[in-house]
């Protein structure tokens, strides 16, 4: 059916309320003592007094019971809405999660996430009724289509919802002072680094958030707890986020949105963040002195930490190479990684400082490397003092501040592709 004119309201037996938007289409899949629909397309709201109601779309389903939400085909066919008074159950292929009052969503049959941030404020729309009765927590945007129409009503059960706002609820994403055209380094599964990044770092140097504002690939702490802080002000923080829902950024949506994966929930993750490097020297060289670093983590089970023992680095400026060395032990394992030539020879290193980055980033400022790597990328390894051929080994880092006053790197070690890994992060200070 196809909602021509005005809004279309279905009312039960006990008062529950059912509200369409124009142009909406909709099939009644069931009735009774409870009401299933299926919306085809636009935007709808379920108010429900007491009767079980769910909504359907694409093999996904949102379903309440004395609760309200709202639902309409959002971007891509997926399923989108927010929770506006008691609770509702989520449903897809990965399984079921139950939402609360406050909380948006965004649903197909392989996705599942809360979605922190309000809507927009509506476009001039429709209206049925006053918002004035919804109460102090309300917000328009609770209620609305994807095109910014308002479909609230005083249906029973209405109301309440909150107004949302950046990292909502318990999340701590954009949390702190924020810093424009950062570099990171991170590790979870992998590691690897980025340029042109809105970073927000709070009080305690936690790193909260890093948003790539160049592309899609962008993480926040959201529930995670900060295990391992550390930064000197204005140049480079590190931070550790343990076992909790992260945020994502979503560059369809411009806003951050809970990452329910489960496997990056028990994930923990590793990042380092610095200034943008300035004034680099053209000649020359300097030592790197470890100034902190995050607890390593095993990527299957992060309770089964390590010790990063020593790391020390140098810059050969004039060359553009960077000489490391990396001593990390867990679990009866002993790693070792070394850029050939090690320290004493950085000018002979295989790991290049390279230019990333858009207009305005163009100094070399960052170094990746990888055990058995291509020239300018390659470093070495061993584990328990063996040559480790098979071994996976990456480091991926930057140089930062003004005359490149410190640098920042995260580290990775399995025992052959497709193990378990080692990670961490790293920070270092120019030596005098």
């Amino acid at each position: 059916m196809t909602v021509e004119g005005a809004l279309l309201q279905l009312q039960a037996a006990d008062g529950s309320i059912v509200t369409f938007a124009p142009g909406s289409t909709f099939r009644l899949t069931g009735e009774g003592e409870s009401i299933s629909l299926e919306l085809i397309s636009g935007s709808m709201r379920v108010a429900s007094s007491g009767m079980p109601i769910s909504v359907s779309r694409d093999g996904v389903t949102v379903a309440t019971v004395g609760g309200t939400f709202s639902a309409f085909e959002g971007v891509n066919g997926l399923l989108e809405g927010r929770v506006n008074a008691g609770t509702a159950t989520l449903t897809n292929l990965g399984g079921t999660r139950e939402f609360a009052k406050g909380d948006g969503y965004i649903l197909n049959a392989n996705r599942l996430q809360r979605r922190f941030d309000a809507p927009a404020a509506p476009t001039p729309g429709f209206l049925l009724a006053s918002f004035e009765s919804e109460g102090a927590d309300y917000s328009p945007a609770d209620d609305q289509g994807p095109d910014g129409a308002q479909i609230v009503d005083g249906a029973p059960g209405g109301g309440g919802g909150g107004s949302g706002g950046g990292g909502g609820g318990s999340s701590q994403t954009e949390v702190g002072d924020v810093k424009t055209d950062w570099q990171v380094a991170f590790g979870g599964g992998s590691v690897d680094v980025r340029h042109e990044s809105e970073v927000y770092i709070d009080g305690d140097d936690t790193v909260n958030s890093w948003r790539w504002t160049a592309a899609n690939g962008s993480w926040g702490r959201g529930t995670k707890p900060a295990e391992d802080t550390g930064g000197v002000a204005d140049v480079i923080a590190w931070s550790r986020w343990g076992t909790g829902t992260p945020d994502i950024y979503s560059n369809v949506n411009s806003e951050w949105e809970e990452f329910g994966a489960a496997g990056s929930i028990a994930a923990h993750y590793h990042v380092v963040v610095g200034a943008p490097a300035t004034n680099l020297p053209g000649v020359g060289t300097a030592d790197y002195n470890l100034i902190g670093s995050t607890v390593p983590t095993m990527t299957d089970d992060p309770s089964q930490t390590g010790v990063l023992n020593a790391a020390a680095m140098r810059v050969d400026f004039a060359a553009l190479r960077v000489g490391l060395t990396l001593d990390v032990s867990q679990g009866g394992n002993d790693w070792y990684l070394e850029t050939p030539g090690g320290l004493a020879a950085t000018a002979a290193s295989g790991m290049s400082l390279v230019a990333q980055g858009s207009v305005g980033f163009v100094p070399p400022d960052f170094f990746y490397g990888n055990n058995g790597g291509a020239a300018g990328f390659a470093v070495e390894a061993s584990l328990n003092g063996s040559p480790c051929g098979a071994c996976v080994s990456d480091v991926r880092g930057f140089i930062a501040g003004d005359e490149a006053s410190h640098a920042g790197l995260t580290y990775r070690f399995a025992p052959a592709f497709g193990d378990p890994s080692l990670v961490g992060a790293a920070a270092f200070a120019k030596a005098p």
